[in-house]
């Protein structure tokens, strides 16, 4: 599977007046994991992907972190005026990167109102700004929170929508998993 390129983001309401967002797109995230071949090379060629430095870059120093020798090796935080960003690097390379945006979650929306033939462009006019994206190598999701506070997603890989889990989807995984525990 490709590494997704982040294209759909460009698609999120409001997109154009929160930098975040363009910050968050040209940021290429990475299992971390490089696979070579006997010579060195990187098996199917060189993947771009971003050092803990490229987010600095891209957001400042981030106010909190798990390994504050190592910050490149943890989990980092930054706020920002649009929202919170938390960040995910293993060996200095950005993993994965969750920004739950200010406002999203006033929308009360499910995903119940879109499925895999929907294109990305679509499912965000439809749906809104959402509470919470995420991006990793394979993906980017948009999270929701309905009324009741049960989240939904979808999920893109450039220009189609790969994954659409509605709010008993993700409460029966949040069981499964024991991410439904008070934190």
């Amino acid at each position: 599977m490709d590494p997704d390129d982040g294209a759909s983001l460009q698609y999120v309401p409001g997109a154009a007046s929160i930098p975040e967002i363009e910050k968050l797109k040209n940021l290429h995230p990475t299992t971390g994991f490089v696979l070579r071949t006997e010579d060195g090379q990187e098996v199917g060629g060189p993947k771009e992907r971003s050092s803990y430095d490229d987010v600095v870059a891209a957001f400042g120093q981030p106010i909190s972190s798990t390994d504050s020798a190592n910050p490149g090796d943890g989990v980092n935080v930054w706020a920002t005026d649009n929202g919170d960003i938390m960040a995910f690097f293993r060996n200095n390379v950005l993993t994965d990167i969750t920004f739950r945006l200010r406002g999203g979650d006033a929308n009360h929306q499910s995903t119940g109102s879109i499925s895999k033939s929907d294109t990305p462009k679509t499912a965000l006019e439809r749906l809104g700004k959402p509470y919470a994206i995420m991006r990793s190598e394979r993906w980017t999701s948009y999270v929701y929170k309905d009324s009741n506070g049960d989240e939904s997603n979808f999920s893109t890989q450039g220009d189609q929508i790969v994954n659409v889990m509605s709010a008993a989807e993700t409460k029966r995984l949040k069981s499964i998993t024991g991410l439904d525990k008070n934190q």
